[in-house]
């Protein structure tokens, strides 16, 4: 297992279990990340803490209710 599945092992649990996850701990993630930003999107999205939003011809990411409770938004 690598430091970047590692890491999003922890995130996710963390999340579950509505713990506390900074939003640097997202972007460590993203840097360990050998595949990139969008694959680190793409895992947090099929975790159901994004989701993809198109709205007027633009697509963006938004972060769900669940990670906007996590957050604190």
């Amino acid at each position: 297992m690598t430091a970047f599945e590692r890491r999003l092992e922890v995130i996710k649990f963390m999340m579950f279990h509505n713990e506390p996850v900074l939003r640097s701990e997202i972007m460590d993630l993203i840097h360990l990340s050998q595949t990139g930003t969008l694959a680190v999107l793409k895992e947090l999205r099929d975790c159901g803490f994004i989701k993809y939003s198109g709205v007027s011809g633009y697509s963006s990411y938004v972060i769900t209710d669940k990670v906007k409770e996590i957050f604190k938004f």
